[in-house]
C-alpha cells in the first residue's frame, strides 16, 4: 500500500469503517473470528458471523494483500495502542469498538497519522 498517497489513506479509512460494520453485526474477544457455532475461523470465511476488531479489519480489507491490514490496524493503533488488547479488554463492547474504529477513520488528524505510518514501518528492525 503506498502510505504517500491520499487515495490509498482514503482507501484504508473506507475500510475501517466496513470493519466497523462488521463489528456491529457480531463480535467476539479472545479470538479473531468465529462462525455460528462459536467455532474459531479465518476472519474472511464466509461462515464467520462474529469479529474482533482486528479480524474485522481483515475480513473487510477487500484490497489485499496482508500488508494493507497490518496498516490499518497500525492506523486504529494510533488511537487505541494495541487493537487486540485493547479489544478484548474485559468491560469492553462492540458498540464501543464499532465508534472507535469509526472515530479512527474520521479522525482530522488521520492523514498525518497515516503518513507517520510509514516512518514507523521503516523504523522497525
Amino acid at each position: 500500500m503506498e502510505l504517500t498517497t491520499r487515495h490509498e489513506y482514503l482507501k484504508a479509512c473506507r475500510i475501517l469503517r466496513r470493519a466497523a460494520g462488521f463489528v456491529r453485526s457480531g463480535w467476539i474477544q479472545g479470538d479473531a473470528a468465529a462462525d455460528a457455532d462459536w467455532c474459531t475461523c479465518d476472519p474472511a470465511d464466509p461462515a464467520a458471523v462474529t469479529w474482533c476488531a482486528v479480524g474485522a479489519i481483515e475480513a473487510a480489507n477487500d484490497t489485499r494483500p496482508y500488508a494493507d491490514n497490518v496498516l490499518m490496524e497500525m492506523l486504529l493503533e494510533a488511537h487505541v495502542g494495541d487493537a487486540g488488547k485493547w479489544n478484548d479488554t474485559e468491560g469492553r463492547t462492540a458498540s464501543e469498538v464499532a465508534a472507535v474504529m469509526e472515530a479512527a477513520a474520521d479522525a482530522s488528524n488521520g492523514w498525518g497519522v497515516w503518513q507517520g505510518l510509514g516512518r514507523k514501518l521503516l523504523e522497525a528492525p
